[in-house]
């Protein structure tokens, strides 16, 4: 996990926050869910992996 300063980076990011645009924040991520399910907790990978490989037309 990247530790220091978080860089925003998005396609959408002027229209969306144009005020962040440039800005460095100091955050961390805790908790991260996918669909409703917690997949990640305070450094913890939760369950087990799922989909399937796509592999890549080049």
């Amino acid at each position: 996990m990247p530790l220091g300063p978080l860089k925003l980076k998005s396609q959408n990011l002027d229209k969306a926050t144009p005020l962040l645009k440039g800005q460095e924040l100091n955050a961390k991520v805790t908790t991260t869910f996918l669909r409703g399910n917690r997949i990640y907790d305070n450094g913890e990978v939760l369950g087990k992996p799922k989909g399937i490989y796509l592999k890549r037309p080049y």
